[in-house]
């Protein structure tokens, strides 16, 4: 009877140990995970490009004020007068029919568009916005005149140059009852539509 009450006695206690041992790596398991990615150390994990519903290339996106339909993406290694941050880098161009169709003039063409997981990019936003009939660069468009707009960011040329590329259309939520001091209007941080366009590599214009 001694050796039996001994073995379970043995028994209950290695079970114990090892429930313990379970908690402790799992604490120091999600420890590390967290100090690593605090460090960036999960950097290497790709994040899932922000969704949006998809489009068309060339369809038109209304935005309520704005409407915007993507046609093409190009890339360069020279743009005008424009110059790259660090040889090698490319230019990446959305160009987009824009027309606003409020009754006063727009200035936040830099909030319209985004390349969502786009890698080496060295802005979130456009890097430059230019008229694509001229390449003159351009803050504000007025009503009732739909333009051809460019885009322009610039990629890291140690990334692969992309065959197709995703562009997100953002717009803009009207608030109703807006607080004292807060605009009526606030940019989306989501796009609301998506499109996928093949690009033309090397474009010369």
């Amino acid at each position: 009877m001694s050796d039996m009450g001994g073995g379970v006695v043995r028994q209950v206690l290695g079970e114990l140990l090892q429930t313990v041992f379970r908690k402790v790596y799992y604490v120091i398991g999600a420890g590390l995970v967290a100090v690593t990615g605090a460090f960036g150390g999960l950097d290497a994990v790709p994040q899932p490009p922000a969704a949006g519903e998809p489009v068309a290339v060339g369809e038109v996106v209304d935005c309520g004020r704005w409407t915007v339909a993507v046609t093409d993406v190009k890339t360069f290694t020279q743009l005008g007068d424009l110059h790259l941050k660090q040889d090698g880098n490319r230019w990446l161009v959305a160009i987009a029919k824009v027309t606003v169709t409020a009754d006063r003039s727009m200035d936040n063409l830099y909030a319209m568009l985004r390349l969502p997981g786009t890698k080496g990019l060295t802005t979130v936003e456009p890097d430059r916005i230019i008229l694509a009939r001229d390449g003159n660069l351009i803050r504000r468009l007025h009503p009732s005149m739909t333009e051809r707009v460019a885009f322009v960011w610039e990629q890291a040329g140690t990334e692969q140059a992309p065959t197709s590329l995703p562009v997100g259309v953002l717009c803009e939520t009207h608030e109703d009852d807006p607080d004292p001091g807060m605009p009526e209007y606030v940019a989306d941080t989501e796009p609301t539509a998506a499109v996928t366009v093949p690009v033309v590599a090397g474009a010369t214009k």
